[in-house]
């Protein structure tokens, strides 16, 4: 029942942050429509649960954007999850430190991750990537930083950023 329970809450904390994503690059303006909420939400989640079962959560969240988008089907579930492993594997074996400046250095890391194994993919599928990417990657990066430092802050993250062996 434990298990159903974990399951059935991962699922609805991964449509929760999907419908964030979806909400924040409807409605907000170009430049802060950008924000990758969702990568924002699994870090912090990582941090506050310290725990594995965030590539299962980036996996169902990758499902959830498969299912929205137009690209080939498995591209978000990809790339969610190697960049939460790749992301969980830092946190956990390298940045032993948990100030601010390394987990924005971490959100930093994962955005780069995500984006560069998403390009990698779709170069792969042969999918044209559009003209102004850079531009775009740039507010994207800007932009989703300084939101997870507002989220960190405003959000309570703080008060979970101790070493993991405490």
């Amino acid at each position: 029942m434990k298990k159903i329970l974990f399951i059935l809450k991962g699922f609805l904390l991964a449509c929760l942050f999907v419908c964030l994503q979806i909400i924040t690059t409807s409605f907000l303006p170009y430049p802060f429509s950008t924000i990758h909420i969702s990568l924002i939400l699994l870090i912090f989640t990582m941090i506050v649960y310290r725990r594995g079962t965030i590539v299962w959560l980036a996996f169902f969240v990758g499902f959830l954007f498969d299912v929205y988008s137009n690209n080939t089907f498995g591209i978000y579930i990809s790339v969610f999850s190697i960049s939460c492993l790749f992301t969980y594997w830092l946190y956990r074996d390298v940045f032993t430190a948990q100030s601010i400046w390394a987990i924005l250095v971490l959100m930093a890391i994962a955005l780069v991750t995500f984006r560069l194994s998403f390009s990698l993919i779709l170069y792969m599928t042969d999918v044209v990537i559009w003209k102004d990417i850079y531009s775009f990657l740039f507010y994207e990066f800007v932009n989703t930083l300084i939101c997870a430092f507002v989220i960190y802050f405003v959000g309570g993250i703080y008060k979970y950023t101790k070493p993991l062996g405490k």
